[in-house]
């Protein structure tokens, strides 16, 4: 596996062979070892840039308690009417993708590697996924400023969006200990939910189960949102019993800058596997060691390393 490879190019093909291994088969060994090396280094790297992101923050703002989502882990506020009713116009005219088919790939991103048939098929069952459109991008753009310096008080980081998901959620009965999951995300990244049409268990909602039981829902008008900590609080969606319920969510990524532009990154995808944009640094003027091809390259390679090596 670790022969050496003529160039990145090479190197991404043999990757890419590696996660097609998947496809009509989501239980491949080869493909299941390199993606759990993969999301290993991936959380590894973001826990080490978030904190390195809270310390920046920390030496420029000097906060004078801990954030709110590294204490409680959760917080929740709401859009002014104009701006949430503007969001929920534009999402309602913006086009739906094609139904999820097995195995799309969403190159670069943590969830990478491919949607498998049975999660395709549960997909095209609760979600109508949109696409981001122009009129929404600037919507966003100008929801997510007005909750700038929120959003740092409540991660302790400057932030950037990561993709943002637009989609509606199917109908469906909840039963008392149904969907309660973590997300298995890097836990210094957040999940933001923007409920279009408010949040209840008649509208639909999420709730987030403490560790003594207790259980908060999101309740809220027209432009409520949440934030909270989705890979340390157990959580789940609590489906509309009656009605698609239509929300857009957003990883919370940290930073050295805020930047509230939204990225979208198409209908399986999510944010990137690390805290670098490798096309970028080719374009900077750093030694060759240090480009973007040269550092993909390494980390390509390390990640085979380790899933050579994982039972």
């Amino acid at each position: 596996m670790l022969d050496r490879f003529s160039s990145l190019q090479d190197l991404k093909a043999f990757v890419a062979k590696t996660e097609a291994a998947r496809e009509g088969h989501s239980h491949d060994p080869a493909y299941l070892k390199w993606y759990n090396a993969r999301r290993i280094l991936s959380c590894m790297v973001w826990d080490l840039f978030t904190a390195q992101c809270m310390a920046h923050y920390a030496r420029e703002k000097q906060p004078n308690q801990s954030p709110q989502l590294s204490t409680n882990g959760y917080a929740t506020g709401t859009l002014s009417l104009e701006t949430a009713t503007a969001i929920l116009e534009a999402f309602k005219r913006s086009p739906l993708y094609a139904p999820v088919s097995g195995h799309e790939i969403a190159d670069g991103d943590f969830f990478s590697g491919g949607v498998s048939e049975e999660s395709a098929e549960r997909t095209r069952q609760q979600f109508r996924t949109h696409k981001m459109t122009d009129q929404l991008a600037k919507l966003l753009h100008c929801a997510l400023a007005s909750l700038a310096g929120t959003i740092e008080g409540l991660a302790g980081y400057y932030w950037m969006p990561g993709h943002v998901r637009l989609y509606e959620r199917a109908p469906e009965e909840t039963s008392s200990d149904d969907g309660w999951h973590l997300d298995g995300w890097p836990i210094g990244i957040y999940k933001l939910y923007l409920y279009l049409e408010g949040a209840s268990e008649e509208l639909g909602t999420t709730q987030i189960r403490y560790a003594d039981g207790t259980i908060a829902t999101v309740e809220g008008g027209l432009g409520t949102w949440a934030i909270f900590a989705n890979s340390v609080l157990m959580h789940r969606a609590y489906p509309s019993p009656a009605k698609w319920r239509p929300a857009i969510e957003i990883p919370i990524l940290p930073a050295l800058a805020t930047d509230p532009t939204p990225k979208h990154r198409g209908c399986t995808g999510s944010f990137p596997w690390y805290p670098v944009d490798f096309a970028a640094l080719n374009g900077a003027a750093l030694p060759e060691a240090f480009s973007g091809d040269a550092l993909e390259y390494r980390s390509l390679m390390r990640t085979l390393g380790l899933a050579r090596n994982i039972p």
